[in-house]
């Protein structure tokens, strides 16, 4: 990407420039525009689908009484804000299933996610800055009965 504009810049430079006689110079040139410029902002476009670097995790934490459920909360760069999402992991580490309990804004003052912790082995409890608590019951295969956010 760093290097398509300037490629195209120089390729339809050569076609202007290259030789003085040939009457192909200017249709070929535009050709060359017409498919070079939508290619490369599509090209543009597509490559800001990523949400930037991988999530990080930042806190993991073992379900009371069990060894097989785990709360991670992971922090991921949104578009402008870092989204913090609490995620509840069931299972063993090879066949483990993943389940969303709750996604917060990363750097809101209120309803950015404080802590997140289990309230009880089948419980999780998510408080945001603000003070507000989201308490989300989990079923036994390991799945919350709902999903909790706050923007």
């Amino acid at each position: 990407m760093l290097l398509g504009w300037p490629a195209l810049a120089a390729l339809t430079g050569a076609i202007l420039l290259g030789p003085p006689k040939s009457q192909l110079r200017g249709p070929l040139a535009g050709l060359v525009l017409v498919f070079g410029v939508p290619a490369m902002l599509l090209a543009g476009f597509l490559s800001t689908g990523t949400d930037g670097p991988e999530p990080r995790v930042d806190a993991e934490a073992a379900a009371p009484g069990r060894t097989d459920r785990r709360l991670v909360v992971v922090t991921a760069a949104g578009y402008l804000d870092p989204v913090r999402c609490v995620y509840v992991h069931d299972g063993s580490r090879l066949l483990e299933r993943r389940w969303l309990a709750g996604c917060f804004n990363g750097d809101a003052e209120e309803s950015g996610l404080a802590e997140a912790v289990w309230a009880a082995g089948d419980r999780v409890r998510m408080t945001t800055v603000g003070g507000e608590a989201h308490e989300v019951a989990v079923g036994a295969d390991g799945r919350p009965y709902r999903t909790v956010g706050a923007r």
